[in-house]
């Protein structure tokens, strides 16, 4: 949630609706703090490295709380994955 499909500029729209659907939330009267927001990582032509650090700051800002990683996106081969886990939780550890 909220759900942004081909979304051209999807972080905008997450950052508007995240609000609204809070809203929503509290107006029948349940928790918004419950909101649970996903969204995936694209490396658009970026390594891993490059695309969590250019990313994650904008992702959290915009008010995701779940971010999903296709590894297969961000390894060479199936002999990479491996080290693209390492580094996902390497990156990771500060958010634990």
């Amino acid at each position: 949630m909220p759900f942004v499909g081909r979304e051209l500029k999807p972080l905008e729209k997450i950052a508007a609706g995240v609000p609204a659907i809070q809203a929503a939330m509290r107006a029948a009267g349940r928790d918004p703090s419950l909101l649970e927001v996903s969204s995936l990582l694209l490396p658009r032509g970026r390594d891993l490295p490059t695309s969590l650090e250019q990313d994650v700051p904008a992702f959290k800002a915009a008010g995701v709380t779940q971010l999903r990683v296709q590894v297969s996106s961000f390894a060479s081969s199936p002999e990479a994955i491996p080290q693209v886990l390492e580094e996902l939780l390497r990156r990771f550890e500060a958010y634990r």
